[in-house]
């Protein structure tokens, strides 16, 4: 019997990814005072490497020691490159717009460089002008507010995600402190100018006569331009269990890497040939990369593609575990964040249940009908996928879509033809009536797909909603995987009782909980509607106290009182019995003092909304600090979470 330490040795990357990949993780919660500390760890690391090199135990705890903190350091540098001290008053400044402009509820996004910093104006939507193009001069006058590392227990932290985008600041102007420049800047970037291609072949889709969501879907699945995508079609998708085909990745990068195989397969005959086809494919693959836009996705795709096509040059017949944990080491080296970008975490798990579980799939059933076959591989391979991408799906997304395999029956074939038929639309522009008429093929196959994802959305429980499952529910069922492959491969019961302690762990633990008596609490924290007060009862979902649309309010929960302040109402009143107030929500609008408001109420904490300005924000906190009054600033904190 081969131990699985032996096994582990035919990988020697997946052994080095992972201790690279703890250390990216942990990183990510450690304090930053550990940092100085990593760095001194990761030299003592590389010394004990050369001391021990002779020494193959040695040698192999110092080696992943010195990946952990390599891991942990790399982090470290992305995040403080990312950090920028922006003045804390309004300043003029200069940008160069990065991409279209995005249309929001209120405003309008424009993504900028400024001082070589990534940074998110919002502009009022009121004369927004129409002829905003990338490489754009933008002048605007505003204060550019960091993004705060603030985590608010339920709630999406945008603050985080902003700052693994590279975002480094966000502001907000009026329409009278800002203007476009008059001209584009003359030098562009490598993004910018793929960017730039990805636009003209979106305008050529359009002279083509695509239109509406026919052109929305040719874009999101042949350029990866989602901006012409509506929300119910959107909704369609994933419903339907189709979203991954409107998310460029590996399945459109796999069926270019395909078409060249087949294209360039007279290069077969020798070694020299092999390696003259290899750079052909690569290059054709980073050509396509590059002419929808080079997004992070793509650039992903086409490095593991890459990979697999040396190795099929160095006899390697098919991508393996090393190969894929090859390309997820380098690009983490590039980028750590990518590790928390769910694109990544999808096309690994993906990929991997491919390679893993695949060869045994597949050999369940024979069919001797080559139609059999084909649809029996695709089956084959969804199923595979799902056991890898459907925990993480239910985590991000709490939903399951049901009739996948339906699904994917109809949209891999069509997306296969939409790809390759895009290529031979563009290739044909030397004969209009052949492009025309590949046109029209297209957007028929488009029509067939939408109506068949359509009807699947309508079939009865389509998809599963409001599914919620844990962190450590999504490692167990992980574990259990490995535990069930690892007892087929070696017949050991150990692997058994370890997939059963998962299991038994993963039931276990949402049973004892409808037992276990959770106390009732408030969460303040700050919404695009002003602070929000959520409010939760022992042992039931949460609701809203407020945001209310009253200029003030005052609410009860659980015996404490709310109330929210946002104007001068309370100016010169009294009352001869004050009014107690447990805590008291103070927002943008209210300009006076709190000894005020001290003759009308009897105020036991107060907490300021990030809405008020920096000035108010320290007037009201020196004043508190005076009135010998608790004070809370969800500016400096985030949230307040009271146990009641």
């Amino acid at each position: 019997m081969v131990h699985w330490t032996e096994q582990l040795e035919k990988y020697p990357f997946i052994r080095l990814v992972i201790p690279f990949m703890a250390g990216i993780l942990c990183g990510d919660t450690c304090p930053e005072s550990v940092y100085a500390y990593g760095l001194i760890a990761v030299g003592i690391s590389a010394l004990f490497l050369c001391l021990f090199y002779k020494h193959k135990l040695w040698f192999g705890l110092t080696l992943y020691l010195f990946l952990f903190f390599l891991g942990n350091q790399l982090l470290f540098f992305q995040k403080q490159k990312g950090r920028v001290d922006w003045e804390e008053e309004k300043m003029l400044y200069t940008g160069v717009l990065q991409d279209h402009p995005q249309e929001k509820v209120h405003s309008f996004l424009l993504p900028l460089e400024v001082q070589q910093h990534k940074v998110l104006l919002y502009v009022a939507k009121d004369s927004f002008p129409e002829d905003l193009r990338r490489g754009r001069l933008i002048h605007f006058y505003a204060r550019i507010v960091s993004p705060a590392n603030l985590e608010i227990p339920g709630q999406f932290n945008y603050a985080r995600y902003l700052q693994r985008q590279g975002v480094t600041g966000t502001a907000y102007v009026g329409n009278e402190y800002w203007k476009p420049g008059e001209k584009e800047i003359s030098t562009q970037s490598l993004k910018q100018k793929a960017l730039d291609i990805r636009d003209r072949l979106l305008e050529r889709y359009r002279l083509l006569g695509f239109q509406g969501d026919e052109l929305a879907v040719l874009s999101a699945l042949t350029l990866g331009d989602k901006s012409e995508l509506r929300n119910d079609l959107k909704e369609t998708f994933s419903v339907a269990g189709a979203s991954h085909v409107l998310a460029l990745s590996g399945l459109h990068l796999g069926i270019v890497y395909g078409i060249c195989a087949f294209l360039f397969s007279f290069l077969s005959i020798g070694r020299s040939t092999l390696w003259i086809r290899m750079c052909c494919t690569v290059g054709v693959l980073w050509a396509f990369s590059f002419m929808v836009g080079l997004s992070a996705s793509v650039v992903r795709s086409a490095c593991m593609f890459s990979l697999f096509a040396v190795g099929q040059c160095l006899n390697r017949k098919s991508i393996s575990l090393n190969t894929l944990a090859l390309s997820a080491f380098l690009m983490l080296w590039y980028q750590p964040f990518y590790l928390f970008d769910v694109g990544f975490q999808l096309s690994y798990a993906a990929v991997a249940s491919i390679i893993v579980f695949h060869p045994f799939v597949f050999h369940w059933w024979k069919p001797t009908w080559k139609i059999l076959r084909y649809i029996w591989g695709i089956v084959a391979v969804s199923l595979v996928v799902q056991i890898g991408v459907a925990p993480l799906i239910i985590y991000y997304f709490s939903r399951f879509p049901v009739y996948f395999l339906l699904t994917n029956l109809l949209v891999i074939p069509l997306t296969f033809c939409l790809v390759a038929g895009a290529i031979l639309m563009l290739l044909c522009g030397f004969c209009l009536p052949l492009q025309k008429g590949v046109a029209f093929i297209l957007n028929e196959l488009i029509k067939m797909m939408h109506s068949g994802l359509t009807w699947i959305e309508r079939m009865p429980l389509s998809v599963i909603d409001e599914v919620e499952v844990s962190c450590w529910g999504i490692i167990c069922f992980y574990l259990v995987v490995v535990f069930l492959v690892s007892y087929s491969l070696r017949k050991n019961a150990r692997y058994l009782v370890g997939a059963l302690a998962c299991v038994v762990y993963m039931v276990a633990v949402p049973f004892f909980s409808l037992f276990f008596v959770e106390t009732s609490r408030m969460l303040f924290y700050h919404s695009m509607q002003g602070v929000s007060v959520q409010c939760t009862y022992a042992g039931k979902d949460p609701f809203e106290l407020f945001p209310m649309q009253e200029k003030s309010d005052v609410k009860r929960f659980h015996g404490k009182t709310i109330a929210v302040v946002k104007d001068n109402g309370w100016h010169n009143r009294g009352a001869d019995m004050l009014f107690p107030i447990d805590y008291l929500v103070i927002q943008r609008g209210f300009t006076g003092y709190i000894a005020e408001l001290q003759n009308v109420f009897f105020i036991r904490k107060i907490v300021l909304d990030t809405s008020l300005s920096l000035y108010q924000q320290k007037r009201l906190l020196k004043e508190c600090e005076e009135l010998k009054i608790e004070v809370f600033s969800l500016s400096e904190q985030g949230y307040l979470l009271v146990e009641v």
